[in-house]
């Protein structure tokens, strides 16, 4: 029962800002539609705020998924969302998996619209039932990081790297090479880790 899928990575409306602009008006149902107007306005506001952090969380991944496809573009790397499923019940996600087919070996990302510090995000990450599925599908697991707005860093209770979003495709941009890439963000956490 379980299975990778890959997205079908909707880009049909290129521009993200146009895309979120029109997500965002779904935040506009629960203002104006009969079956929220029973709600208090502190529990349509939690609404709201949770629908835009989904909504941008959402937006952020699509946009880096499609800057590194297209970096990476004729490389033996494939760039894709990963889900999990027990039977039809999904599991988990990584929602980046970054696949070096020639050497069979990958690196999982999560994603988040945040710019918390080492904020405990990488629920999916160190699963290892998740893990040891990819490993048997996609060889060695390099690395597992969480993508966000904030300062690169490790966490200091088990080890997960936390890579800025801007530093991380920079970094790719420069190598078209995930292990160079990688190595670089590494060493900058260190170097900032031992100031």
């Amino acid at each position: 029962g379980w299975r990778t899928r890959k997205t079908s990575n909707d880009f049909y409306i290129i521009q993200p800002a146009v895309k979120y602009h029109h997500l965002s008006k779904c935040a506009d149902f629960i203002d104006d539609h009969h079956a929220y107007e029973h709600l208090d306005d502190d529990l349509k506001t939690f609404m709201k705020d949770k629908l835009k952090v989904f909504i941008k969380e959402d937006m952020i991944e699509q946009i880096i998924v499609f800057d590194l496809k297209n970096e990476f573009g004729n490389t033996p790397y494939d760039v894709f969302k990963t889900e999990f499923y027990n039977n039809s019940n999904k599991f988990g996600e990584y929602n980046i998996l970054i696949y070096d087919k020639s050497a069979k070996k990958y690196w999982a990302f999560e994603v988040k619209h945040t710019t918390k510090s080492c904020y405990k995000h990488h629920k999916y990450l160190n699963n290892e039932f998740i893990r040891d599925f990819l490993d048997r599908n996609y060889g060695s697991r390099e690395n597992a990081a969480v993508l966000y707005r904030g300062a690169s860093c490790e966490d200091s209770d088990d080890g997960s790297l936390y890579l800025n979003i801007t530093e991380f495709l920079l970094a790719v941009e420069k190598h078209h090479d995930m292990d160079k890439a990688m190595s670089e963000l590494a060493a900058g956490i260190s170097q900032y880790a031992d100031k």
